[in-house]
């Protein structure tokens, strides 16, 4: 599963689109994007795709309650039966039960997606969520890398990573981040070379996780630019 960004180094260091080009385009393959995940939609396994790991059913659920289009539990079945699936994997002390990462990181990531759908009857399953972060240790947000978005990047992890760092920044209001010893506007540099991978039929590929982190990634540039 390999998410090949093909902006160079040399770009993806110097920072220099232009925010009002940018945002256009992003929206556009945000629009692309988001039609192409519902669609991945399956009724009758109530998740996306072939997708089983509440951290991608997670991380889809919040790029779709980011989205400029703003998705919620009343839009359909395709938010409300993957948050239903995603809650069948929590227990009744928080603990998540088939994660094929870092049980902390998709604790954390479930906990994004329950809080983006703005319902406040999740709240104590957030709140068990929490505790159970603190028995295992808050995971350390990595720090954005040039290397994250070279043509070497392989998702998940690299993305992963690439879109831990921003989303801390953008959760303290920060516009800039630090890539290899530079400050750069993180939305600005993440944007654009995400469009550019984007296939005609609107996905990245037809990984789950890595669509639903793009999408991620396209719906924060947006709020950031």
């Amino acid at each position: 599963m390999k998410f090949i960004a093909t902006l160079a180094l040399s770009l993806l260091l110097a920072g220099t689109v232009n925010a009002g080009t940018a945002a256009g385009a992003i929206r556009g393959a945000a629009e692309r994007s988001a039609d192409w995940l519902i669609r991945q939609f399956d009724l009758k396994k109530g998740t996306f795709d072939s997708a089983t790991a509440p951290e991608t059913v997670a991380m889809a659920i919040k790029a779709l309650c980011g989205h400029p289009r703003d998705y919620k539990e009343a839009n359909g079945p395709y938010i409300t039966m993957p948050v239903k699936f995603m809650l069948s994997k929590i227990d009744d002390k928080g603990h998540v039960d088939g994660a094929q990462i870092n049980e902390a990181e998709a604790i954390q990531w479930i906990i994004t997606a329950l809080k983006a759908t703005k319902n406040d009857t999740y709240a104590p399953v957030i709140e068990r969520l929490r505790n159970r972060v603190k028995e295992l240790g808050k995971p350390d947000f990595p720090k954005f890398e040039a290397s994250h978005l070279t043509p070497a990047a392989v998702a998940p992890d690299s993305m992963r990573n690439a879109i831990a760092a921003v989303l801390h920044a953008a959760e303290e209001g920060k516009k800039e981040i630090e890539v290899d010893g530079k400050q750069v506007k993180w939305a600005e540099l993440l944007g654009p070379s995400v469009v550019k991978l984007q296939q005609p039929d609107g996905s990245f590929g037809s990984d789950i996780q890595t669509n639903a982190m793009a999408l991620v990634v396209l719906d924060l540039c947006l709020k950031g630019l």
